[in-house]
């Protein structure tokens, strides 16, 4: 494995390039673009292994969320105060796994959402956010993230449920 200092400085000018275009990121995303701007295809496990020996020396802000997935932040970002999200596009180099999408990201969306619509049925909350999020039909994994993302803006208390059950914000 490569273990030169010179060589790391310049990964760690690349992870931090990422984290200023693209966090919150996933930690399999992060180790994935910052490989392919090394001009490199794949992250195999010895440069993973690496790659998250100079994340821990930076000392990012990092969350982990359900289903083990780390999310990256840039320096000084809060998680806490974040209250963007970002839609999947259409071309390959935009486009998020839902598993690379951070439940705060998720859970801002559902702010939006629930900003536009007023009031909404779970239901029919889950399916504007898998619109907008640009995710498929609801899988097990999709319904799981998005249910840790409605507990978090709950949690938050940025939404909640009225009489009927409809999900307004709080």
């Amino acid at each position: 494995m490569i273990t030169c200092s010179l060589y790391d400085e310049e990964l760690k000018k690349r992870i931090a390039s990422v984290l200023e275009q693209e966090a919150p990121i996933s930690r399999k995303q992060l180790q994935s673009r910052v490989a392919k701007s090394a001009g490199l295809k794949i992250v195999g496990p010895r440069l993973a292994k690496h790659l998250d020996g100079l994340l821990q020396d930076m000392k990012l802000p990092v969350t982990p969320m359900d289903g083990g997935q780390d999310f990256f932040w840039k320096p000084g970002q809060n998680p806490i105060e974040y209250r963007d999200f970002r839609v999947s596009g259409t071309a390959d180099e935009s486009k998020r796994a839902p598993e690379d999408i951070s439940e705060i990201e998720i859970a801002n969306a559902i702010v939006h959402i629930l900003t536009e619509q007023i009031s909404l049925p779970d239901d029919a909350l889950r399916t504007e956010v898998r619109t907008l999020m640009g995710f498929g039909r609801l899988t097990p994994k999709i319904n799981a993230l998005l249910s840790s993302a409605i507990l978090y803006a709950a949690e938050q208390e940025r939404i909640q449920q009225d009489a009927a059950g409809s999900w307004i914000l709080a």
